[in-house]
C-alpha cells in the first residue's frame, strides 16, 4: 500500500465550542463531549449540534477524564489534583468510591464499567467501582494504562522503557516488554491479540499482546507519539503526534496508509466512531475545533492504490 497525504477531507466536520470527546453512542449517531461552557453535552454527529446537556462541572476549574464504557460514570479531576467519580444519571458525586491524588490524567475503565485503573503515586492503583474498593495496585509506572478489552489484564508504561503487563485483580506480572523509548501512549486492540505503544521520540510499535515480541516499528512521525487508538474492527491503528500529524495504520503489514496534518501540535485524544468510519481528533488547546475526520476504509485506500478501474 502506498501512503495518501491528506491536507484535507471533504468529509471532515469541525466543533467549534466542543473540547474533548468522551464516548459516543452504541449507534454512533451522538457524541458525549465536554463543551467550553464547562458542561458535558450530547451532540449530533451528523450535524455536530448539542443537542443536550447531561453534566455541568461544579468547579470551573474542573476536567473530565473518562467516561466509563456504559455511560454511566464520570471520572473528574479537580483543581486539587483529587479525582472523583461521579454518577451521571443523578449528577451526584459518589460518595464511598475509593479516592485518589495525582497530576497524570492516566485513567482507563474495563469495558464492563465494573474497574478503573488509574494513576496514583507512585504507581497505578485499580478500584473494584461496584464494591467500591481498592482491588490492587501496582508501582514504578508511568502515565498512560489501558485495559485488555475482555478486562483481565492491564498494561502501563515503566520510566525504564518497558511496558509492563498484568493480571488485573490478581497482580500477577505476564509480561515485561523491553522497548528503545518510554511509552507515552498505548492501547490493546479489540480482540487482545495486538498492543499498540507510542513513544515520546517519534516511534511506534506494534507488539503481539501474548509474548511480547514486536512485530513492527512504526516510522514516520517526527515527534512524540502522544496517542494511539485501534479501529473497531482491529485493522487499523491510529496514532498522533507533536509533530501535527495524524496517521492510519495497516495493523496486518504495519505499513504507513494515510496522513493528515493540523495545524495545531498537541493532542489529547483520538476516538474512532463504532463504525470504525469516523476519527474525532481533539486538541490541548481549547479554542482549536475538535475535528471529526471521515476516514477512508481499507477497501477505498486499496481500489485508489489501484488507480482507475481497480488495476494498478
Amino acid at each position: 500500500m502506498k501512503l495518501w497525504e491528506v491536507k484535507d477531507s471533504a468529509g471532515d466536520k469541525q466543533c467549534t465550542d466542543v473540547w474533548m470527546p468522551l464516548r459516543f453512542s452504541p449507534d454512533g449517531r451522538q457524541l458525549l463531549a465536554m463543551n467550553a461552557d464547562g458542561t458535558l453535552g450530547l451532540h449530533d454527529v451528523a450535524t455536530t449540534e448539542k443537542i443536550g446537556e447531561v453534566f455541568r462541572l461544579p468547579q470551573t476549574d474542573a476536567q473530565p477524564v473518562a467516561v466509563s464504557p456504559d455511560g454511566k460514570t464520570l471520572l473528574l479531576r479537580n483543581a486539587d489534583w483529587t479525582f472523583d467519580l461521579w454518577d451521571l444519571s443523578t449528577q451526584q458525586r459518589i460518595e464511598n468510591a475509593p479516592t485518589f491524588r495525582s497530576r497524570q490524567r492516566a485513567a482507563a475503565f474495563s469495558l464492563d464499567s465494573r474497574f478503573l485503573a488509574a494513576f496514583h503515586q507512585p504507581g497505578i492503583t485499580i478500584c473494584d467501582l461496584v464494591e467500591h474498593r481498592i482491588v490492587g495496585s501496582k508501582e514504578s509506572l508511568r502515565d498512560c494504562v489501558a485495559f485488555s478489552s475482555d478486562g483481565t489484564k492491564l498494561a502501563a508504561a515503566s520510566s525504564n522503557q518497558t511496558v509492563r503487563v498484568w493480571e488485573a485483580l490478581t497482580g500477577k506480572d505476564l509480561l515485561s516488554i523491553p522497548l528503545a523509548d518510554i511509552a507515552a501512549s498505548l492501547a490493546f486492540s479489540p480482540d487482545d491479540r495486538r498492543l499498540a505503544f507510542g513513544g515520546y521520540r517519534n516511534t511506534a510499535w506494534l507488539c503481539d499482546a501474548a509474548t511480547g515480541r514486536v512485530l513492527f516499528t512504526l516510522k514516520g512521525h517526527l515527534n512524540a507519539v502522544r496517542s494511539v487508538v485501534f479501529s473497531p474492527d482491529g485493522k487499523t491503528l491510529a496514532t498522533a503526534s507533536t509533530d501535527g500529524a495524524v496517521k492510519l495504520w495497516h495493523v496486518a503489514t504495519g505499513q504507513e496508509m494515510v496522513a493528515r496534518q493540523f495545524h495545531e501540535d498537541f493532542f489529547i485524544r483520538l476516538m474512532f466512531s463504532p463504525a470504525g468510519d469516523t476519527l474525532v481528533i481533539a486538541f490541548l488547546e481549547q479554542k482549536t475545533p475538535m475535528h471529526l475526520w471521515r476516514v477512508p476504509s481499507l477497501k477505498a485506500i486499496q481500489a485508489a492504490e489501484k488507480g482507475p478501474g481497480g488495476m494498478e
